[in-house]
């Protein structure tokens, strides 16, 4: 199993098969994520707990750019079994990745104005 998502992971980091594959899940086939568009996002985000750092990490995610700016992210994640608690792990990871482009925009805006 372990073999399977490493290769999944590889196949899946492909911009071209990366784009296909959200072509095919979001928008039916039509082409309207190109592999151009794409940049590697970072898969890996720590967050303190109550029990300390703690670390997650993300199958494969890619920011989408159009006309110079991120217009999306957009993870992928492989499960082998049913898990139920997916749902709440890819909110983690979508509320990370937010807030680190929050950072990212609130440094940009600090440098623009001083």
């Amino acid at each position: 199993m372990h073999d399977r998502d490493i290769a999944e992971k590889q196949l899946f980091d492909y911009d071209d098969v990366f784009a296909d594959i959200v072509n095919v899940l979001l928008f039916h086939g039509r082409s309207v994520i190109h592999a151009g568009q794409l940049e590697t996002a970072r898969d890996r985000d720590a967050y303190p707990s109550a029990a300390g750092l703690r670390e997650m990490e993300r199958d494969v995610s890619k920011l989408v750019r159009g006309d110079g700016i991120v217009v999306s992210l957009i993870g992928i994640e492989n499960q082998s079994r049913a898990d139920r608690t997916m749902v709440l792990r890819v909110m983690g990871y979508d509320a990370l990745a937010v807030s680190d482009r929050v950072k990212v925009g609130q440094m940009i805006s600090k440098k623009c104005t001083t």
